[in-house]
């Protein structure tokens, strides 16, 4: 499988639909996690699997002003 050329550093579209995500939710706490998530999977051409990860990580701190810099820690590359 050929890897994804991206001129964005590695992570860097997830932090910044968590950013995203969280502004979402401030403006509609009632709207659904799995529908906002899909959508910035396609804003920030997300991988299935960096999709999942929001469903499963971003989704259980619903609506916690502090929920993305807490689920940011987890995605923070590893350092080489």
């Amino acid at each position: 499988m050929a890897e994804r050329s991206s001129i964005v550093p590695e992570g860097e579209s997830v932090r910044r639909a968590l950013r995203w995500l969280s502004e979402q939710r401030q403006t509609d706490p009632a709207a659904p996690s799995a529908a906002l998530v899909e959508e910035a999977a396609v804003r920030f051409d997300l991988t299935p699997l960096q999709g999942e990860f929001l469903l499963q990580r971003w989704a259980m701190y619903k609506g916690d002003g502090d929920s993305a810099g807490e689920v940011a820690q987890e995605i923070r590359p590893a350092k080489r």
